[in-house]
């Protein structure tokens, strides 16, 4: 376990009547418990957990970390209990324990059969979606996605080319940039800049790829790029040696744009009047997709969890939600009063979450996708009127240790679907 991890739990947590030292106490079994985990010590490991949920019965993720600490001590009916009890509520990370390497060893027992049933059931596809357009370039490793309205046009990003591929309304697709064009490195979270016919592009370098230098590792920055003409404006970099990582990117309607920093777990600013990137708020946790709220007061950061920040102060708060609906996202996006999220991982689907009126509050969750034929890590979309177009399969895994990808015959075509909300 990580520390970002053992934070984005605590932030999940729904027990909020638990008394001060009652908080401070789980905090400190929690901890001993990650260090039990990390040193192998899965005996005390399971005691710290069990200690864990009896402080906090309400928090699912508790539970579910529980059912693992059984699962290393092939405590195979007590795996099996906490399971069970957590899929029939709904929990949508649970049905992680289908590739879940913890319950590896306990796939076979007579005990955790009705959970292999119910986890079969659980995981059936809901499929939706429809294929918009493919794009044939199979090494490309997409990750970010822009729409441009005015000339309904797409504008996709590649993690392996550094490079940025336009694909126009009559689906011609080509270069925006060339490789490693203006110094690009890897392509993440972009957007078009409607008003000032701008595009916003992410770029940064965090894992060793066979085709960068590693002296370029920790490169990051924000481009700005004139959709007419495809020259780049201006680079608004961090500093290599401090390691940041941004990742999604969100441009309200006076021009201000705000990115997530997924290393350095904060959400960035370039306010148009001082047109310098500065640092807006930490947060815990690892930050990624991002979205504004209708009347620009509110940031939306997904990650582990979803948080509210409020632009003003930069005061970050979990987005409150039902102890059964697992808050995540890669691309985040508000639609009619709701978020919609690209939940890569462990639950492998696209979610709708309804708020509140206050837009603090998730109140109910419909998955819109769920385990397509062509998922392999899916990550960004773009809204287009009532649709979401998103990446079905960036192959994101398909690397292997050393950042090589298997030859481009051995790789699928990128699928971008597209889905009614």
């Amino acid at each position: 376990m990580t520390r970002h991890a053992r934070l984005a739990a605590l932030a999940l947590l729904c027990a909020p009547v638990l008394a001060h030292a009652q908080t401070d106490s789980l905090d400190v079994y929690f901890l001993k418990g990650t260090e039990a985990y990390q040193a192998q010590d899965f005996a005390t490991y399971e005691r710290l957990m069990i200690r864990v949920v009896d402080l906090a019965p309400a928090e699912y993720t508790y539970r579910y970390l529980l059912a693992r600490a059984h699962a290393l001590n092939a405590n195979a009916e007590a795996a099996a209990f906490v399971l069970h009890h957590l899929l029939n509520e709904g929990y949508s990370l649970a049905l992680y324990a289908t590739r879940d390497r913890h319950f590896e060893s306990l796939r076979e027992t007579e005990a955790f059969t009705p959970v292999q049933a119910l986890l079969k059931t659980k995981t059936k596809p809901l499929n939706r979606s429809a294929i918009a357009f493919t794009l044939p370039e199979r090494d490309l490793v997409p990750e970010g996605m822009a729409y441009d309205p005015s000339e309904q046009a797409f504008y996709i990003g590649s993690l392996e080319k550094c490079k940025i591929v336009r694909v126009d309304r009559d689906r011609d697709i080509s270069d925006f940039t060339q490789p490693r064009q203006d110094d690009l490195v890897p392509v993440l979270g972009m957007k078009v800049d409607l008003r000032r016919r701008h595009l916003w592009v992410a770029t940064s370098y965090g894992t060793p790829k066979a085709a960068l230098p590693e002296n370029l590792l920790g490169t990051t920055g924000l481009y700005k790029y004139d959709l007419e003409s495809h020259a780049l404006i201006k680079r608004y970099m961090l500093p290599q040696e401090e390691h940041h990582y941004l990742n999604d990117v969100v441009i309200a309607r006076d021009g201000d744009v705000y990115a997530t920093d997924w290393t350095g777990g904060a959400v960035y600013h370039i306010p148009p009047s001082q047109d310098r990137i500065e640092k807006l708020t930490d947060l815990e946790g690892r930050p990624n997709g991002i979205a504004l709220s209708p009347d620009e007061a509110i940031l939306f950061v997904a990650g582990d969890d979803i948080l509210t920040v409020d632009i003003d102060t930069g005061e970050a708060a979990p987005l409150r939600h039902p102890p059964h609906i697992y808050l995540s996202g890669d691309g985040l996006y508000f639609h009619d009063n709701s978020l919609i999220a690209i939940q890569n991982g462990a639950c492998n689907q696209v979610t709708r979450f309804f708020l509140n009126a206050a837009q603090d509050s998730v109140i109910r969750a419909q998955t819109l996708e769920a385990y397509h034929p062509s998922f392999d890590v899916p990550t960004t979309g773009a809204l287009v009127g009532d649709e979401l177009y998103y990446i079905a399969n960036s192959q994101l895994g398909a690397y292997d240790e050393k950042g090589h990808l298997p030859p481009p015959q051995e790789m699928a075509e990128t699928h971008i679907l597209r889905v009614k909300l």
